[in-house]
């Protein structure tokens, strides 16, 4: 996760001309065809974003984070008392 975010992070914090000069060959040549270079920028931006996100999600259903930092622990009695109660 560290190294995806290592990787991404120059292309949601960077500067135009550092993005720029970090673009892989493939994208460099996608941004230099369009006409709208805040556009482009701003699609190549959200997909690492994206890239991001899907791996975070997967590296929080790996570890079973959000059960556990809900309910404490990985029973699902907080679960069952709660529709009991209702």
């Amino acid at each position: 996760m560290q190294e995806l975010y290592d990787k991404c992070s120059i292309y949601l914090n960077g500067f135009t001309s550092e993005i720029e000069k970090s673009l892989p060959k493939e994208l460099l040549e996608l941004y230099n065809k369009t006409d709208d270079k805040k556009t482009s920028l701003l699609s190549i931006r959200i997909r690492f974003a994206k890239k991001l996100l899907v791996e975070l999600n997967h590296l929080l259903k790996r570890v079973d984070y959000l059960r556990t930092a809900v309910f404490g622990e990985a029973d699902d009695n907080v679960i069952e008392d709660m529709e009991d109660a209702a």
